[in-house]
């Protein structure tokens, strides 16, 4: 039988076979699904961004999934449920029936969540991130585990704000470049979709809190990470930074984080350095601040990943690529004679 791990990867990699060009996509999701963390896409239309969520969170059984595209005329009742009329009438409580609605989902996505009404944020809110749900006089416990969203553009106004801080991880979706010929030929048989329950996803997340170890070099490269992007004027907030590696919650027991998920899916029991690159993913509020930020990440996280891309992309001056010659002169037998 397959271990929940090896069945994880699995997924990772047969999406990223299925999904063209989105293999960095694929696996942030991954990373943020073991550490519980939101993930928030940003992308033109006709770029896959729903299309990623569904074939990702489809491939986990025994959950409750819920979608819903949000506009201005979206009303509360298609979140959360519709009200409990007899229970209204009998009792006179306002509550709501949240059966197959978000309070009850493990995974949701959310199209387009910029444009909910005020009504809705100030509830989604809370479940994004305490994962309770204030129903009439009860507080019910939602199973949450991951919100995806998708939009074609940022949010607009600054009363989002609270609502972009609770996606720890963003992403950017862009074009096919050199795979436009596979996307109109179409995808090749890929045999049975590889699946795992709920309750294997729990394993793999006790796991990525418990079996990984954290050494002290990683929390202040961490803080270096952040005093370096202060500098150029990118803002990571204490919240943002207890997301990526803290090791215990405020009660003292181990949690999952970002960094020990990547430390998990390669196959470590230890972060390190290399670790530290998913912060790419999460430190940026703006197209300008994510290709600076990736920049800081890369250099003050692995300096020497860094340098071997640069000199991959741009070889310096000294190192000459040696041409092959155009003809080649044939080896010959005969033994030159001696001068008498």
């Amino acid at each position: 039988m397959m271990k929940p791990l090896d069945k994880f990867r699995k997924i990772i990699d047969e999406l990223s076979h299925t999904l063209l060009e989105r293999d960095e996509h694929v696996k942030a999701l991954a990373v943020a699904m073991l550490a519980g963390e939101n993930v928030f896409m940003i992308g033109a239309p006709g770029q896959a961004k729903s299309m990623l969520f569904r074939e990702f969170f489809k491939r986990f059984t025994h959950a409750n999934y819920f979608e819903r595209l949000l506009t201005k005329t979206t009303v509360p009742e298609e979140i959360f449920g519709p009200v409990d009329l007899p229970r209204y009438t009998e009792k006179g409580e306002f509550v709501r029936n949240t059966d197959g609605m978000l309070p009850k989902a493990h995974f949701a996505f959310l199209d387009e969540p910029g444009k909910s009404s005020s009504a809705i944020l100030n509830t989604l809110l809370t479940i994004m991130n305490e994962h309770l749900f204030h129903n009439g006089p009860c507080v019910e416990n939602c199973p949450l585990r991951m919100v995806g969203a998708a939009s074609n553009e940022f949010f607009d106004t600054s009363e989002l704000d609270a609502l972009y801080d609770r996606f720890a991880v963003r992403l950017e979706t862009k074009p096919l470049t050199r795979s436009r010929l596979e996307l109109l030929k179409g995808a090749k048989p890929n045999g049975t979709p590889t699946t795992m329950t709920i309750e294997e996803l729990e394993e793999l997340r006790s796991a990525c809190a418990k079996a990984i170890s954290t050494p002290e070099r990683i929390f202040k490269k961490a803080l270096r990470l952040q005093d370096s992007l202060a500098k150029e004027g990118i803002t990571v907030s204490d919240r943002t930074l207890y997301k990526l590696v803290a090791d215990k919650d405020r009660y003292g027991n181990p949690r999952p984080n970002l960094v020990k998920a990547m430390a998990l899916l390669a196959g470590r029991d230890k972060v390190m350095e290399d670790d530290l690159t998913i912060f790419r993913h999460v430190v940026w509020n703006t197209i300008e601040e994510r290709d600076k930020a990736e920049e800081i990440v890369w250099t003050v996280a692995n300096p020497f990943t860094k340098k071997a891309q640069e000199i991959m992309v741009k070889p310096p001056p000294y190192i000459k690529r040696v041409s092959r010659p155009k003809t080649l002169t044939k080896p010959t037998n005969t033994i030159p004679k001696s001068k008498q």
